[in-house]
């Protein structure tokens, strides 16, 4: 009977050390689980973060090139105005210089004139 005792306590041990190395290997397994749970979750974090980035970037780099643009098209217009203004003061000066020039034939037409009856006068 005794030794019926001592194999029941054997088999007692040994199923509780099974159950032991089962508990540990769950739990390891399930720690296991958790890291690579909390890797995973770090990961997507990590690619929001980089997508939010990216975002911004491209979104500031388009701002930059419509800055770019927007300060190209003031010169542009800027450089109009001028090439306006100068076209402006040209005619200014050719409106100038035609009067000059209609009051030199309206001259000539009056020494003409003066000149036609001083000849026909002294004939």
């Amino acid at each position: 009977q005794e030794a019926n005792v001592k194999q029941v306590e054997d088999q007692e041990r040994e199923t509780a050390q099974h159950e032991a190395a089962h508990t540990a290997q769950v739990t390891s397994l399930q720690k296991a689980n958790e890291n690579q749970v909390e890797r995973l979750e770090a990961r997507a974090k990590e690619r929001e973060e980089l997508t939010r980035s990216n975002t911004r970037s491209q979104t500031l780099a388009e701002g930059a090139a419509v800055a770019t643009e927007n300060s190209e098209l003031r010169r542009s217009i800027i450089e109009m105005e001028m090439v306006v203004q100068k076209a402006i003061l040209a005619r200014e000066e050719m409106e100038g210089v035609v009067s000059i020039h209609q009051n030199a034939v309206a001259a000539c037409a009056r020494a003409a004139a003066v000149a036609t009856d001083h000849l026909l006068g002294d004939a």
